[in-house]
């Protein structure tokens, strides 16, 4: 899965109704948006790189939108996380870790 933060910039008289078309495409959700500067904090999750590609550059090219760029992008690799006090495994077999 790409989690992507995406920073969009627009007329500060369309930034609501921006907004809220970005809020219903598929995988996308407002985080916030302020319409006096008329930016608008978006986070977006696909399965795909090409998908996340293809998704901003759809953004990109909405009426009213100045800009729309990619801030932070992090690919979960569906791992499980480690509980709260269990450490994280590493590379060395039980036979050394018993041995140092």
């Amino acid at each position: 899965m790409h989690i992507s933060g995406i920073l969009v910039r627009t007329a500060p008289g369309r930034c609501r109704s921006t907004a809220t078309l970005l809020d219903s495409f598929p995988g996308v959700e407002v985080d916030r948006f302020d319409e006096t500067s008329g930016s608008i904090v978006v986070v977006q999750e696909i399965a795909t790189r090409e998908g996340q590609e293809e998704s901003l550059r759809r953004i990109q090219r909405l009426p009213g939108v100045a800009f729309a760029e990619l801030v932070c992008h992090f690919v979960d690799s569906g791992d499980a996380p480690v509980p709260l006090g269990e450490s994280v495994p590493n590379d060395r077999s039980a036979a050394e870790r018993s041995e140092s």
